[in-house]
C-alpha cells in the first residue's frame, strides 16, 4: 500500500464512483479503505467532509473558514498510518 499526501487524481480522468464513511479519524479512514476491493487493483483517494448547517450564520462560517484557509487540521499520512491496524 502507498499513502501520500498528494498527487490526487483529477475528476475529469476517471471516476468510477465514490463511498462515503462515517469514521473518527484518518487512521481509521486508512484502515477502512485499505480493505476496500479498490485497493489491490486501482486507486482510493480520501477527502474529509464537514458538515454543512444551513441555519448557520453564513458570515461567521465565512469568517471561521477563511482563518482556518492554508491550515492542516489532519495529521499527515505518514503520522496517521501511526495509529491505523493495517
Amino acid at each position: 500500500m502507498l499513502v501520500t499526501d498528494g498527487g490526487y487524481a483529477e475528476s475529469k480522468e476517471w471516476v468510477a464512483g465514490f463511498d462515503l464513511i462515517d469514521v473518527r479519524d484518518l487512521a481509521e479512514a486508512i484502515e477502512v479503505a485499505a480493505k476496500h476491493p479498490m485497493a489491490r487493483g486501482g486507486a482510493i483517494e480520501l477527502r474529509p467532509l464537514w458538515p454543512f448547517d444551513v441555519h448557520e450564520d453564513h458570515v461567521a462560517r465565512a469568517e471561521r473558514e477563511a482563518q482556518d484557509r492554508d491550515r492542516r487540521v489532519e495529521p499527515a499520512a505518514a503520522e496517521a498510518l501511526t495509529g491505523a491496524a493495517l
